[in-house]
């Protein structure tokens, strides 16, 4: 972890450990943060920390106000009691509400990969929740994702549940014992990596820049991150999938700006993405959709930073949020 704290240290973040239980996370310009300077909240997945936003950070504007946290129960942040998506994002926007000590509405661009993007839709679905907390969410940016919802119907297709293979195993209230007696963190989160990686020399290059496996390595070396991971898992085999249903019962969709950003690889290969979302968008003009060039895989960020940064700039500038 020092690895990581140096990293974000050299880019001109602050670390800061807030809440009970304590969130670890990374911030700059906090105070700067204004309708047209939003505090854009960065939230990693699996199987990774905060750190895999290393390479976006430097080619972000300077005067950008951040907000990086490790997810719960991931990196040096400590698991919460539940894992489900609603309370993750509350808990991470909690934080962030002890930094910016204002009592006045923040304004805040929400951008998550993974798991992290899974947290963001919750949180533009449950809008209500996140202005309660003295936030107004401009809009929301997800990574290399469908709904939870889909993704899990998309099981019917083997070739999709042999790519996820991760998904239901993780979910299994005994996955965090098998992990640990047999030594396998490491394993996993290294074919997790590579299994849905882009296949290019420059994907594997930008990946292990800057020590990185090292760093979801020693996270990953704590039984209470596996422990977490799995119960991120295990909400989103039910908790999650329930609030989704119920969402989509009573007709209750993200009303923001949009963001779809995701690789050429697997799920592009696997969803008609646009079409999917659409379906769980109130206004379907607020809607954007980009493919990343071909060859990336399902770490954008990391894979191809100077494409993501360049893709989700010119949304926020159409949305003169920048």
């Amino acid at each position: 972890m020092d690895i990581q704290d140096k990293g974000f240290s050299d880019l001109g973040l602050t670390k800061h450990t807030v809440g009970s239980p304590s969130l670890c996370c990374y911030a700059r310009n906090l105070d700067q943060a204004s309708a047209n300077n939003p505090i854009l909240v960065l939230i990693q997945g699996y199987p990774q920390t905060s750190y895999m936003w290393r390479l976006t950070v430097p080619l972000l504007p300077p005067s950008a106000p951040l907000f990086i946290p490790d997810l719960p129960g991931y990196g040096q942040s400590e698991p919460l009691q539940k894992h489900d998506k609603l309370t993750v994002g509350l808990a991470i926007l909690s934080g962030l509400k002890t930094l910016t000590k204002s009592s006045s509405t923040t304004p805040i661009v929400l951008i998550g990969h993974d798991r992290g993007g899974r947290v963001s839709h919750r949180l533009a679905v449950s809008k209500s929740d996140v202005s309660n907390l003295g936030f107004d969410l401009l809009a929301t940016s997800v990574i290399d994702i469908v709904p939870t919802k889909v993704q899990w119907a998309a099981f019917a297709d083997p070739r999709s549940s042999v790519i996820y293979w991760h998904w239901p195993f993780l979910a299994k209230p005994f996955a965090p014992e098998i992990i640990n007696t047999i030594g396998g963190s490491k394993y996993i989160f290294q074919q997790g990596l590579r299994s849905i990686a882009g296949q290019g020399s420059k994907s594997a290059t930008n990946l292990a820049s800057g020590d990185a496996m090292k760093v979801y390595g020693a996270a990953f070396d704590n039984p209470s991150v596996v422990q977490a991971s799995c119960a991120d898992y295990e909400a989103a085999s039910n908790v999650d999938i329930e609030m989704q249903d119920a969402d989509q019962a009573a007709g209750k969709k993200i009303e923001v700006p949009f963001m779809v950003l995701h690789g050429s690889q697997y799920i592009a290969k696997t969803f008609d993405v646009k079409k999917v979302w659409g379906e769980w968008i109130m206004d379907e003009k607020s809607l954007s959709v980009h493919c990343a060039a071909e060859g990336i895989g399902h770490f954008v960020p990391e894979e191809a930073p100077e494409e993501t940064v360049q893709v989700i700039g010119d949304w926020l500038k159409a949305l003169k949020i920048w």
